[in-house]
């Protein structure tokens, strides 16, 4: 656990020396005792005043998660296996997967989740040997971090955006950022703020102004300079650089904090539609002011639940029989089809016009998000188990299909709340705005491209009130609680998607789970069916997930004697390894020594069909 500051009961933070020799704060967990303060700002000053130093460390013991907005704090219940030897392997595994590793494992840009895994598998109590055995599988086929061309400044960061080549460069960029400015800093300046978007200037000669325009230094319609699209590049590929970094909010951890950023800049820009340049800018007499929410006096918006956006979209025909012509392709091409429209279903929930948002309207945007994410990847996806005509006893709950694209919308919302608690309030400042009203959108183009999933009341009600969908397996009859269950056997999964989704669910199950649909929380949103929603919705969605992917326990999995052998739990690559866990070889190769090139490949063809439904919801559509 971190230092507290002198004087200030509960607070957490770590420290680090400005140039002065001043100690600033880095990250920090506000106290409870103390609601006057709202930002982490406070800690800085206070520190600054003590004059206390520590030295900037990349890789402390983790601290307890907790949002820093009270109305979405949600304590994870998780069992308390946490030891000295399983903190230590874990911080082993991290450093030593940020000296060797890329971020990217092929040249498909496929992610490097070897810190998310073995940070959720910690925080659900895990061992040091199942930690041991997780990156004994995914390091298997990593891709060797390598040095880059040269340095990354202050002056050329913009300069190789999209390059993994200057990855390695990237790190060290944001490591030295991150001790000067600080988390939340960081974040405004090279994420969120005008200059990493769309700066005056333009960026001459660099790849963005190539990738952007297609030529260099070339400026936009508007004379600026060619766009960065910070935060839309944070946003790519289903979210996994907000998702790498939003693990170092949680934990308290600077190195995944700065690896999330430098994974940023390796992204592409993919949803440019849905973020433009006017998201940036304060209303000016161009504007349609129209398109603004107006704000009542208690600081939330008017505008319509995110529940009621779905709604509306499902029942939009203008997207009927999409389907893409592949999986990688997916995106693009719905953004090249329906970005215009789809932007405006994000203007309708927190209107076109930038402007700060209270902690009372970012919780309730966050709840609205956390509802929205779970009703897409858990209702929707149970569609076809609860289709008229089917009885209870037909419903085989394997076949409930867990979309893979999906899932990552709950991983990914996930931490909203963490990223909202360090971004700012103030009137000077649309940070806030900026993510929730940008990932809203995104969320709702990888919707569209799966397939627009649609439901009916019928389906809403059944799934709900559906018994079986509140118990877990008979091998877990003798746990405490049916989420104690639901959190052991996705300790043990092998696949590393597994335990991050269903801690995530049990996170969601903290702060709404006492949703009761007698209130009619939802009963004024445009979805049709909301009176049955509830509480349950978070425990019925995990149930289902554990059921699709298979309980594991005790000697399975990650816990098999063979940690190669987890692998078969859902037919996959295991006949690759020898007994001890070492690969065959293949291809020639001797010694057990894989052929790199080779087994990567296999390993993304595994990981795209692991336990994962790909078939997306294109019947539907």
């Amino acid at each position: 656990m971190y230092s507290s500051a002198v004087g200030v009961e509960g607070a957490d933070s770590v420290y680090k020396e400005d140039g002065a020799g001043n100690a600033r704060g880095l990250y920090c967990i506000l106290p409870t005792t103390q609601p006057q303060f709202t930002t982490c700002d406070f800690v800085e000053e206070l520190v600054q005043a003590q004059h206390m130093t520590k030295p900037f460390d990349l890789f402390p013991p983790p601290s307890t998660p907790v949002s820093q907005l009270p109305n979405l704090r949600s304590v994870l219940e998780h069992p308390k296996g946490q030891t000295e030897a399983s903190t230590t392997s874990l911080l082993e595994i991290l450093k030593d997967n940020h000296a060797r590793w890329h971020i990217f494992f092929n040249d498909a840009s496929f992610h490097n989740h070897t810190a998310h895994t073995v940070l959720a598998l910690w925080s659900l109590g895990a061992s040091e040997k199942l930690l041991k055995a997780s990156y004994d599988i995914t390091q298997q086929y990593q891709r060797p971090i390598s040095d880059s061309p040269h340095e990354i400044t202050t002056e050329n960061w913009k300069d190789h955006l999209g390059d993994s080549g200057f990855y390695k460069a990237y790190l060290t960029f944001f490591t030295a950022e991150l001790e000067r400015l600080g988390a939340h800093r960081l974040l405004e300046v090279y994420i969120f703020s005008v200059e990493a978007n769309f700066p005056e200037n333009p960026v001459q000669g660099s790849a963005v102004s190539n990738e952007i325009n297609g030529t260099t230094g070339l400026k936009d319609e508007k004379g600026c300079g060619a766009p960065v699209e910070m935060l839309n590049r944070f946003l790519d590929s289903i979210m996994h650089p907000l998702i790498h970094a939003g693990y170092g909010l949680e934990f308290n951890i600077p190195v995944m904090l700065v690896e999330g950023v430098a994974q940023a800049m390796l992204h592409k820009p993919s949803s440019s539609i849905l973020i433009p340049r006017e998201l940036f800018f304060p209303l000016s007499a161009t504007r349609d002011e129209s398109s603004s929410q107006s704000v009542s006096l208690n600081g939330t918006t008017g505008g319509p639940h995110a529940l009621s956006i779905l709604a509306r979209l499902m029942k939009d025909p203008s997207f009927n029989g999409f389907r893409p012509s592949s999986d990688m392709k997916m995106y693009a091409e719905t953004m090249k089809k329906f970005g215009a429209q789809i932007k405006t279903y994000g203007d309708a929930w927190l209107g076109s016009t930038p402007r700060p948002l209270s902690d009372v309207e970012a919780e309730e945007k966050a709840k609205e998000l956390i509802l929205l994410v779970t009703f897409i990847y858990g209702v929707l996806g149970a569609g076809g188990l609860y289709r008229d005509g089917l009885k209870a006893e037909e419903r085989d709950r394997k076949k409930y299909n867990a979309d893979f694209f999906f899932a990552h919308f709950v991983t990914s919302a996930y931490f909203i709340p963490t990223f909202l608690a360090h971004l700012p309030s103030d009137t000077g400042s649309h940070a806030r705005y900026l993510l929730l009203r940008s990932y809203l959108s995104v969320i709702l183009g990888w919707y569209v491209g799966r397939g627009r999933p649609t439901t009916s009341p019928a389906h809403i009600k059944a799934f709900f009130s559906d018994a079986s969908g509140l118990t877990p397996s008979k091998r877990f009859e003798g746990s405490r609680s049916p989420w104690e269950a639901v959190l052991k056997s996705a300790m043990y999964h092998p696949d590393e998607h597994v335990p991050k989704l269903q801690r995530t669910l049990k996170y969601f199950d903290g702060i709404l789970g006492g949703l009761e649909k007698e209130k009619g929380a939802l009963k004024d949103t445009e979805l049709e069916g909301a009176e049955y929603v509830d509480g349950t919705i978070f425990l019925r969605t995990a149930l289902l997930s554990a059921e699709r992917f298979g309980w594991l326990g005790e000697g399975e999995g990650l816990n098999a004697p063979r940690s190669k052998a987890a692998i078969t739990v859902n037919g996959g690559a295991a006949e690759n390894f020898n007994n001890d866990g070492t690969w065959k070889g293949e291809n020639g190769q001797a010694n057990g020594e894989p052929d790199i090139e080779n087994l990567q490949e296999k390993m993304a063809r595994l990981l795209l069909t692991f336990p994962w439904d790909r078939k997306g919801f294109y019947e539907s559509a």
